[in-house]
């Protein structure tokens, strides 16, 4: 941002063309300028276009997804799809070993880290009331008012909490995130899961 001031000097006329490979959408360009839930809605082939008003004029920014270029490739394994496709990076995580229609929940909460919004359920196994696991997956809507939330973002709320290992509600939902233990965390697919890891700032207990 420094050199592009320093060659437009406030003329607004300097375009900027910056290209990168679909490595991680946890980037803080992303995030400072408020185009995540551009990108994280986007398909292959869309090229979006955002308006910022500053004090000197507009700013228009386009973000294209572009699309795989086709043609014969030599990767085999899990990184196939992203040498070949240009689909975002991930790795492989823990899914659900049964299918969600075998689980009741028993408590839901949103994580809310780097912009990026999971819902996190707390399911039990039909069959076995004592079978617990934890279940994230994307979260597109608004946040409703008392909801709990795990959050790196600062709000007065007392249902807003940083640290979900030592939560400042009661001694019986303390109690509960006390099972949020990796050997029981499970993602609705691995770009969620990885996005995940790479937003929160705590470590998982195992």
């Amino acid at each position: 941002m420094i050199m592009y001031n320093t060659i437009d000097r406030k003329s607004g006329r300097t375009k900027l063309f910056m290209v990168g490979n679909t490595i991680s959408r946890v980037n803080p360009y992303l995030v400072d300028w408020n185009l995540l839930p551009i990108v994280r809605k986007q398909k292959q082939g869309d090229i979006d276009v955002v308006t910022f008003h500053n004090e000197t004029n507009d700013v228009k920014v386009a973000i294209e997804y572009c699309k795989s270029s086709g043609g014969k490739q030599m990767s085999i394994g899990s990184a196939s799809s992203m040498i070949e496709k240009g689909d975002w990076q991930s790795e492989p995580q823990p899914h659900l070993p049964k299918s969600k229609k075998c689980y009741n929940v028993a408590f839901r909460f949103v994580f809310l880290f780097k912009e990026f919004k999971f819902l996190c359920e707390l399911l039990y196994d039909k069959d076995d009331a004592e079978k617990l696991c934890w279940f994230i997956y994307p979260k597109y809507t608004d946040i409703k008012p008392n909801t709990f939330v795990i959050s790196d973002k600062i709000n007065i709320s007392p249902f807003w909490q940083r640290d979900i290992y030592n939560v400042n509600i009661n001694e019986k939902i303390k109690r509960l995130f006390q099972t949020f233990r990796e050997n029981i965390i499970f993602y609705s697919d691995d770009l969620t899961g990885t996005d995940f890891k790479q937003s929160i700032d705590f470590e998982i207990r195992r």
